[in-house]
């Protein structure tokens, strides 16, 4: 019988504690519906404390949101519908919940079966008298906190019970006595009566007066027992309160508290909260029911007094309670995400502090605000003595308020801090030999709130983890070791922040072994022999025997302030440039177990003078920080017969930066076998770097090669087959003149700085290749060339004196680099690893290569004056100026720093960077930079503007006198207010007319030439922009494109020199392209109507009349938008954050689309073979839904607006549960519709994990929130197979949810609630770590056409 079978039958309390084990963190109806299949998964094989398991409890995951999905798509009918939209949410709900953190659910789930199976065996047990199985430690512990909870719950009701007899007995009191009173009254009113009559009544009333009295006299004296003995009740359960709050707080949270701080050593991750929240909410639950219940007993003694102690003993009891909860409350404001405990000065980190108790005590109605500040040992000393520390600080911390938010889908309260930024610091006088890195502050994080309206006011404070301030890069090593020794040794309850000066060694080893298995990502660690080596280095010693140090101690200063004997490093800094080292470069070799590492090199020899000449091994420096290397036997080369080792000079990561360890490895052909015996190549070959293509057009390649000239020995084909990319960075020769002083007959250009981000980011060399191709077929002849430009800017910065660090703040990552080039935005998503850096310039030789053999010419980058931060430090002279913020970033991303072209220093880089661009890449003279693109300058005189073109053309000038410089003239359009007449012309006239090309960017939608007297005698190219950010959809401005190039070459006074097409994203809409690329070779406007008929017959090769008439249809609609100024973004409602203020307004008739999505559809059995007939029809049909999209979003909102529910649950559930998951089955049916797609080309460019998770964010977050919280939310929207399902679905899911809700509750729909909790959705896509399909599955047909039959007949009707 299944467990939940049994789990059902259970009854009275192990029933309770059954339903107990369920709430929103696991709703019981996932239970009962998936109830089999959740008992069939292998939560049990999942180690819930090897962050490694992660992966694994992810497939869980989602599975079980999988699951739930199908559970949902099989209801049907009226009944079935609702289950189907609340099994969604559910499915919703736990991704959300536990998309980051998929552990905790495997956690969650094992506890609820143990549980249930325990409930069901203890039931079973009760019934046959057998004895119960024996239980984990972990789960006896939950179980003694469960019965504890239990015993209270049934306790705090016991009183409650007798609280209300006691009520009860008082009313009756109450009502007795004042029954006396009017006896007393009556009596006192006889004397008006005549005497016999008086003393008639006298005698009764004085009778019913003696038996009253005498009852009240009883009952007063059984009142007070009830009283007493209700204090003593509530004495007791104060007890067990007491002693539960200290077994949660004092024990269970402490050591969550201790496995947070050795997490920061690399040790497991704590795990979630949510057990203990739970515990500590059902303790402040109890805590608050028993206060409740001590006030009413103090109401009915003030209603009631009666002569005794109650007064005094309620009084004690209201005080104990309230510190009961104060304690509970003050000791349950926690850090949740530490923030560093390496933190530099002027960078941005991130905390987040959370409140157990505060969704249970309604905190989050009056959202309390947190504020953090640094502070000393010193002051967190007095701080904890409750010393007045008069809100001092020991610095400043920038955006250091933050008000706490509640998550109502997981009950949490929570304050995340994510901007902060510490603007300086002031140290305290040091002690003895203490260095800065060995000063120690803390987070203070302090917030006041209060509970039942103002009844108790709480103010909470809370400490971080200690943290050592950093001003530079350099000093990370030691701050390092300061944390890890204390991370590793600090005791709890410690006075801040107290360590002990030694430590026994094996203490020390075992935080080593879980620093060093952390960084390496493996559970190979740090072996005996490693550890006998690190004891040897660290007590100067010779001894082999692990048991000679197991009583040894080591102190600090031996650690981390004294030198090693002989050298001048400390033994923690020799570890670390270990760490470092391996962590960056080494890591899968030490994983696969090629590296020994931990040998010295008396060692080495012992151990290679047994095996055969040409085996080696590698093993760490000892007199180099982070270095390592290759000792090796074979004969002396001067010595006939005699046999030697050899140890190579350390290799660095500098080294590595150049050319990898296989690669070398490779190189040297006397190394033949890894110790003991392993072929190299079957170590090392899968690392070399993959081979290129042989020399072309008779050019002989030079090579980059390790060489030890001693053993150099003749190999016409080194070890891996083929030269790598090393072994080819010789420049390529100009291989036709430039001859132009004036320019060709036109230009062909192709293109935009945009491009480089939104669609070829990931493109290999075949991609590459393919596009070159188009070109050449196309006539493009100037396209641009900006590929590997980061490699040679760091050649550039480092000559100039900057460190890695410096460049590495600098660069973006690989998705954000065109805003990165023109100077928007800098840092995020990087950095750049050193193997994009030797890819991409491996691509750009082959680039350029390529396009200059089919004759075209193409255009280089050139310096614009945007520089790194460091160039401040080197050169604090300069003329430099920060521009504002661009887009919504803020200044920890933005605000670029700009050099003034009229400094000295900006000929000087300008200078020195194209001459390594014209020495690497050769030239063909043309060079584009954009000093002001999407920036204001910070002077609009033109004397200052003329000044600024002049200096950057002169930087170009000074290493090549022919240079032309090509400018994008977008930034005339994008600031329209700033860039007058009089700014445009003093800008262009900076350069000798004809020495620079404007590219009219947006000319088929605001051409500049027009107004601008043909930019004002500078040569221009009419260009068609088209697309923003790579979206989705069909568009286009066919009747501009194709009259706007003919009115520029008819213009007076025309500096036409050619069209162009400078889409920022392509891949989409081939027509447009197609037509745009024809119309240079035109010499007038063509016919539309006829040239779209002959581009059907030649898209499909088929005259079939349904196919012209399609595409005539759309000519005249969808791809003729007449709106003025109208843009190419998609706004559709399908792409957008939902909300009830969106885009949903059309440039064109639907009805024209449909018509031709019909006749598509009737062409396509017959052309099903035709690729590009498949696509087109994924396409418009894509396009049709997406319509039909905003067609079902104003349904949605105005079932809303009018509280139909039935309504609104009725289109949204239409298109959550049924469009847009037959979108995504469309679109994942062809390939050129995939995001896994995008993010496998995306994660090819890597060399290890950590690159591809690198490279995998960059591609999911260009895609989406486009910045760390959605700056530019959407703007590169693609409609997707995957993104469809994982992202945009998602979303509206959520929306609908959440109108549900609120049309049930009766509350306001509030904007701002949903961003918050959509962001949570949007962030968890980013990652979410899911592999999404790289090959379609699905019949297109079959898909389309089902489609189509379900939706041509509602699209029709609701035109």
């Amino acid at each position: 019988m299944a467990m939940w079978i049994q789990a059902q039958q259970l009854q009275g309390e192990a029933l309770h504690q059954m339903q107990a084990l369920y709430g929103q963190h696991f709703p019981i109806e996932v239970r009962h519906y998936l109830a089999q299949w959740i008992e069939n998964q292998p939560w049990d094989s999942v180690e819930l404390d090897n962050p490694a398991e992660e992966a694994k409890a992810k497939r869980l995951l989602d599975n079980l949101v999988a699951e739930l999905q199908r559970k949902a798509q099989l209801q049907s009918g009226e009944d079935g519908f609702l289950l189907k939209i609340k099994l969604g949410h559910y499915a919703n709900q736990l991704k959300s919940t536990y998309d980051r953190c998929p552990l905790e659910l495997v956690r969650c789930i094992k506890h609820i079966l143990h549980s249930e199976q325990r409930l069901v065996q203890e039931a079973t047990n009760a019934s046959s008298g057998s004895e119960g199985q024996t239980m984990d430690s972990l789960s006896q512990r939950h179980q003694q906190i469960n019965q504890a909870f239990e015993e209270l719950r049934l306790a705090t009701q016991e009183t409650e019970n007798e609280l209300r007899k006691l009520q009860h007995s008082q009313e009756y009191f109450i009502i007795q006595y004042q029954e006396n009173l009017r006896i007393q009254a009556q009596l006192s009113s006889l004397s008006s009566l005549p005497p016999a009559e008086r003393t008639q009544r006298e005698t009764t009333l004085q009778s019913k007066r003696t038996t009253v009295e005498a009852w009240l006299a009883r009952e007063a004296s059984t009142l007070q027992k009830y009283r007493l003995d209700l204090s003593a009740q509530h004495q007791k359960t104060l007890g067990l309160l007491r002693k539960q709050q200290t077994l949660i707080l004092d024990e269970e949270l402490i050591q969550w508290k201790r496995r947070q701080q050795l997490a920061g050593n690399g040790g497991p991750h704590e795990g979630g909260l949510d057990v203990l929240q739970s515990w500590c909410e059902k303790l402040a639950d109890l805590i608050w029911q028993n206060r409740q219940q001590i006030r009413r007993c103090e109401h009915l003694t003030q209603q009631l007094p009666l002569p005794g102690p109650m007064e005094e003993l309620l009084s004690k009891l209201n005080s104990d309670i309230t510190d009961i909860i104060s304690a509970l409350v003050t000791s349950t404001f926690i850090i949740e995400k530490q923030p560093p405990q390496v933190l530099k000065t002027q960078t941005k980190f991130a905390a987040t502090v959370r409140l157990l108790v505060g969704g249970k005590l309604n905190v989050h109605m009056n959202p309390p605000q947190v504020k953090a500040v640094i502070v000393s040992e010193q002051q967190a000393k007095a701080l904890l003595k409750n010393e007045s520390t008069h809100s001092e600080s020991s610095g400043e911390i920038l955006n250091n308020n933050c008000v706490m938010e509640y998550h109502q889908t997981t009950g949490t309260l929570s304050a995340h801090f994510r901007n902060m930024s510490l603007k300086r610091i002031k140290r305290s006088d040091r002690r003895g030999a203490e260095s800065v890195t060995e000063e120690k502050f803390t987070v203070l994080f302090e917030s006041q709130f209060s509970v039942a309206g103002n009844e108790l006011v709480f103010h909470v404070k809370t400490l971080s983890l200690p943290v050592v301030v950093i001003v530079h890069g350099s000093q990370d090593n030691n701050a390092t070791a300061t944390v890890l020794w204390d991370n590793a040794f600090a005791e709890p309850g410690r006075v801040p922040f107290v360590v002990p000066d030694k430590v026994l060694w094996p203490q020390l080893c075992e935080a080593l072994d879980m620093k060093y298995k952390a960084e390496m990502h493996s559970g190979r660690g740090l072996s005996e022999d490693n550890l006998v080596f690190l004891a040897q280095k660290a007590f100067t010693s010779s001894s082999s025997n692990p048991e000679d140090y197991h009583n040894m101690t080591m102190s600090w200063a031996q650690f981390n302030r004294e030198s090693l004997p002989g050298r001048n490093f400390t033994f923690w800094q020799w570890f670390d440039g270990v760490v470092e080292l391996m962590k960056k470069h080494l890591k899968p070799h030490w994983n696969d177990g090629a590296i020994l590492g931990f040998v010295n090199k008396q060692q080495a020899q012992d151990m290679l003078m047994s095996k055969p000449n040409g085996t080696f091994l590698l093993r760490f420096s000892d007199s180099e920080i982070g270095g390592i290397t290759i000792a090796w036997v074979a004969e002396n080369p001067n010595k006939p017969g005699e046999r030697l080792v050899w140890n190579l000079l350390p290799y660095t990561t500098k080294d590595f930066s150049i050319r990898s360890l296989a690669d070398r490895i490779s190189d040297l052909n006397h190394l033949l076998f890894l110790y003991p015996d392993r072929p190299k190549d079957e170590v090392f070959a899968k690392y070399y770097t993959p081979p290129l293509s042989k020399a072309v057009d008779g050019y002989v390649k030079p090579q980059i090669k390790q060489v030890v000239p001693e053993f150099t020995t003749p190999n016409p084909e080194p070890s891996g087959g083929t030269p790598t990319f090393m072994d080819q960075t010789a420049s390529p020769s100009v291989t036709h003149p430039s001859n132009f002083g004036v320019y060709p007959s036109i230009f062909r250009y192709y293109q935009n700085v945009c491009t480089f981000s939104y669609s070829s980011v990931w493109w290999n060399w075949p991609r590459w290749e393919r596009e070159i191709d188009w070109m050449a077929l196309n006539g493009i002849n100037l396209p641009l060339a900006f590929t590997g430009q980061e490699a040679l800017w760091q050649e550039v910065y480092r000559a100039l004196g900057l460190n890695q660090s410096d460049i590495e703040e600098f660069f973006s990552g690989p998705a954000f680099l065109a805003w990165n080039r023109m100077g928007n935005m800098f840092k995020f998503g990087g950095p750049l690893p050193q193997s994009w850096h030797v890819n991409q310039l491996y691509l750009q030789f082959k680039i350029l290569e390529r396009m200059r053999s089919f004759g075209m010419i193409p255009v280089l980058p050139a310096f614009s004056g945007n520089i790194p931060k460091g160039i401040l430090r080197l050169y604090p002279e300069a003329n430099v100026t920060r521009l504002g913020p661009w887009a919504k970033f803020n200044c920890s991303l933005s605000c670029s720093y700009i050099l003034d072209p009229r400094d000295p220093l900006f000929l000087q880089i300008g200078s020195l960077y194209l001459s390594e661009v014209v020495k690497q890449f050769g030239t063909d003279h043309i060079y584009n930079t954009d000093t002001f693109n999407e920036m204001t300058p910070p002077s609009s005189d033109p004397a200052y503007l003329s000044a600024v073109s002049r200096s950057v053309f002169a930087s170009m000038t000074a290493v090549d006198p022919q240079a032309v410089w090509l400018m994008q003239g977008w930034l005339f359009f994008n600031d329209a207010a700033f860039w007058k007449p009089a700014q445009i012309q003093a800008l262009l006239h900076g350069v000798p007319l004809g020495r620079m090309i404007v590219l009219d960017l947006f000319a088929e939608t605001e051409p500049i030439f027009s107004y601008t007297e043909s930019f004002y005698g500078q040569p221009f190219i009419w260009c068609m922009l088209h697309n923003f950010g790579g979206n989705s959809g069909f568009f286009g401005t066919v009747e501009s494109i194709n009259s706007g190039p003919f009115k520029a070459l008819h213009f007076p006074n025309t500096t036409l020199v050619g069209i162009g097409i400078a889409p920022e994203g392509i891949e989409q809409n081939a027509v447009m392209y197609e037509l745009m690329s024809e119309l240079a070779w035109r010499k007038e406007p063509v016919n539309l109507s006829k040239w779209v008929s002959l581009y059907a017959t030649r898209r499909y090769g088929s005259t079939q009349e349904n196919l012209t008439a399609a595409w005539r249809l759309l000519f005249a609609s969808i791809y003729n938008c007449t709106v003025p100024h109208y843009r190419n973004h998609n706004h559709s409602p399908l792409v957008r954050r939902p909300s009830f203020h969106m885009n949903s307004e059309l440039w064109y008739d639907p009805a024209d689309l449909y018509k031709a999505w019909k006749l598509i559809i009737e062409a396509a059995p017959s052309l099903m073979s035709k690729e590009t007939f498949r696509y087109d029809l994924v396409d418009v049909t894509r396009q049709a839904l997406e319509v039909l999209t905003t067609s079902f979003y104003q349904d949605i909102a105005d079932a809303f607006q009018n509280h139909k529910l039935q309504e609104l649950l009725t289109a949204g559930g239409v298109l959550v549960y049924d469009l847009l998951p037959e979108l995504n089955r469309l679109l994942s049916s062809d390939r050129h519709f995939l995001l896994g797609t995008w993010l496998e080309q995306a994660r090819s460019f890597a060399l290890n994990e950590e690159e591809a998770k690198l490279y995998d964010m960059n591609a999911r977050n260009q895609l989406t929130l486009w910045g760390p919280s959605g700056e530019i939310l959407d703007y590169a929207n693609k409609q997707w197979g995957g993104l469809i399902e994982d992202y945009y679905a998602q979303r509206w899911g959520l929306f609908i949810n959440m109108l549900v809700e609120c049309l049930d509750s009766g509350q306001p729909f509030k904007q701002d609630v949903f961003h918050q909790a959509v962001f949570q959705v949007e962030k968890g896509f980013i990652y979410n770590g899911r592999k999404y399909p790289t090959k379609p599955h699905g019949d297109t047909y079959e898909i389309a056409y089902k489609i189509f039959l379900k939706y041509y007949p509602q699209a029709l009707k609701r035109l």
